[in-house]
């Protein structure tokens, strides 16, 4: 069948074009009204470790020496290199125009995909109302792997929802390339190839399995996929599909201690979040009594998450059902970037139609009819979006694991208004208005105090604006940010020690002090002081001693030299090798006339820092003090 230019503009063409750059303009206004975002220009967490993959790519170690095992990996790190390839080194605008761009092509075909199942106006309002989808906006201006798990995922479902005629094994090729493109950004959504495969094995095409499509599907996932695999046996030695995760990842959603988000358990709260994948495979190394491969420390944690839920059935069976509610659950749960915190700078993300709250309640009434009376592409997308789910859950759940399902829901939702404006009268509509007000309070649910706290809190985002600040050494305004903060989560022991951080900074010794008592004011609970192994302590243990520290340090500043005594022999108690510590202790003792325990400390201090030549000097001289008899504290000594 053949159409000229103008049928071909006529009828589906000229509503896709018109969509996509719709969609685009949209991306353009919110783009535009992000630029004040402190984020816009300063990436945090997961953001920076794919920075610095895509930097090391570009300074020519292609393959890299390790498997991945940071999600997405094997897709993104690439994708930002060859950005900055072509648009210049750690340019983040491009990373954000293209996943903008790429985010208004997905809107497009989404259109296309309803367009094959539904009246056209159906589709056309599918298109428009995925275009203003809040949450696709928010993950494409991030430098995470949403936005292209996302255009990746709708071209695949375009091609699987074609027209008979439509339908061949080219179809069925591309449908698996982007796929597999689409699980190297996101891997749980491999679930969806054998889905795929049963969509084209059913397609009631006689002797089906004769030809070519499935062997094309399955030929498309591969060409991706393996390359990658094999890049990951060539780098480590280790044979790993696409990701080296999926273990740590099903035990951090499924031990004691989980609340169905992302939360580290005690014995992975490492001082830096960043070493959390290496933290991980060192314990399963010490556990196993050798250095396991990075696929066997996967096996491990698994085997720790399967443990839990064999030994605790019940309480794994109420954080599964917690987790199915926290997916489908109105609020944009968030980990690293905090939706609400964005919110502030776009109106685009705050319109009650556009979010995730709307989209589910519709989504799920489509969904359900789709299974009683659907077509059989209807209800494999349904299935799709319920494998989506299941491939989410079984882990830990947050806004941008789950943004994969909404382009299925919105082709469900198209069902539902569909199906709505055809029902026969007041009392069959009415019927489905309760239906869907039902599904509206099912996503409104509450799902508990503390995973609500976790839900609605902000301080994160809060925190590392201030932490940029505090880099920057514009102490007032992290400060700003740090209060900010607290009122969100005021008894946040990291947040209360940078606040002491940026108050003394910036002169105001008070309130340094009493942001430093507030970690330390209960005794009982701090942790006692541990034996030093040569390890960094955990990051709490940390944080104490940093108050202590710093509570002597500002002692030492009032004149209080007793009590700046007493702070400083804590913190270094508590951390030996902890230099700020260690000199300031000495800087105390030479004003009290303590000149012998001076010299030790400025000793113990340079075994930590021998390059300090001023501090290496000073205690030479206080050395020829002490010999020379010299009992009482002179003035000269060095302060920091």
């Amino acid at each position: 069948m053949t159409f000229s230019l103008r049928e071909l503009l006529s009828t589906r063409l000229a509503p896709f074009l018109s969509i996509t750059v719709f969609a685009a303009v949209v991306r353009g206004v919110y783009a535009v009204q992000q630029g004040d975002n402190p984020f816009t220009s300063f990436p945090i967490s997961d953001s920076l470790v794919y920075l610095h993959e895509a930097g090391r790519i570009l300074d020519g170690d292609f393959l890299g020496r390790e498997v991945f095992t940071f999600g997405g990996g094997a897709f993104y790190n690439y994708f930002l290199a060859l950005i900055f390839l072509l648009f210049g080194r750690d340019n983040f605008l491009a990373v954000q125009l293209v996943q903008h761009l790429m985010g208004a092509l997905a809107c497009g075909f989404i259109y296309l995909a309803a367009e094959r199942l539904y009246a056209r106006w159906v589709a056309v309002t599918i298109g428009l109302w995925a275009s203003l989808f809040a949450p696709f906006l928010f993950h494409e201006g991030l430098l995470l792997t949403g936005a292209p798990s996302v255009f990746f995922l709708v071209l695949s479902l375009y091609l699987m929802v074609g027209r008979k005629e439509g339908r061949s094994w080219r179809s069925a090729l591309g449908a698996g390339v982007f796929l597999g493109l689409a699980a190297l950004a996101r891997p749980n959504l491999l679930i969806l190839a054998p889905l795929y495969l049963v969509w084209i094995l059913t397609d009631g095409w006689p002797s089906v399995l004769r030809r070519a499509a499935p062997y094309a599907l399955c030929a498309g996932v591969v060409l991706v996929v393996a390359p990658v695999t094999a890049r990951n046996y060539a780098a480590g030695k280790d044979l790993v599909l696409v990701s080296a995760a999926a273990g740590l990842n099903l035990y951090v959603g499924n031990n004691a201690r989980a609340t169905g988000l992302f939360q580290l358990p005690p014995e992975l709260a490492v001082y830096n979040d960043a070493n959390m994948y290496s933290a991980a495979r060192r314990l399963a190394s010490q556990a196993a009594g050798r250095e396991l491969l990075p696929s066997e420390a996967s096996d491990y944690w698994a085997g720790r998450a399967l443990e839990f839920m064999a030994s605790n059935p019940s309480d794994a069976l109420k954080l599964l059902a917690r987790k199915v509610l926290l997916f489908w659950n109105a609020s944009e749960i968030t980990n690293i970037y905090k939706f609400d915190f964005f919110s502030d700078y776009s109106f685009l993300l705050r319109g009650p139609l556009q979010g995730f709250g709307a989209l589910a309640p519709l989504g799920l009434m489509g969904l359900a009819w789709i299974l009683l009376s659907g077509s059989r592409d209807e209800r494999f997308i349904a299935a799709a979006a319920l494998a989506v789910m299941v491939s989410v859950v079984i882990f830990f759940v947050s806004s941008r694991l789950r943004l994969p399902v909404a382009p299925m829901l919105f082709l469900t939702s198209g069902f539902a208004i569909s199906r709505f404006v055809e029902l026969p009268g007041p009392a069959a509509r009415l019927k489905a208005t309760a239906s869907l007000l039902a599904f509206i309070v099912f996503a409104n649910v509450e799902v508990g105090g503390e995973v609500r706290k976790v839900v609605e809190s902000d301080s994160f985002t809060y925190l590392q604006v201030a932490r940029k600040y505090m880099k920057e050494r514009d102490y007032e305004k992290a400060l700003d940010y740090l209060l900010a903060a607290l009122a969100r989560d005021m008894d946040n022991p990291e947040l209360l020690v940078l606040a002491g951080d940026a108050a003394r900074e910036s002169g105001d010794l008070g309130a340094a002090r009493s942001f430093y008592h507030r970690i330390i004011a209960d005794r009982k609970k701090l942790p006692p002081p541990r034996e030093f192994t040569g390890a960094l302590p955990d990051r709490y243990y940390m944080i104490v001693y940093r108050a202590f520290a710093h509570l002597g340090i500002i002692s030492l500043r009032e004149g209080n030299l007793a009590e700046s005594e007493r702070y400083l022999r804590e913190a270094v108690t508590r951390f030996p090798i902890g230099m700020e510590a260690r000199k300031y202790l000495a800087r105390t003792f030479e004003l009290q006339g303590k000149l012998e325990d001076a010299l030790v400390e400025y000793v113990s201090y340079l075994r930590l820092n021998p390059g300090d030549h001023r501090i290496k000097d000073h205690a030479l001289m206080l050395k020829d003090r002490i010999e020379a008899g010299e009992g009482s504290g002179g003035e000269g000594s060095p302060g920091g």
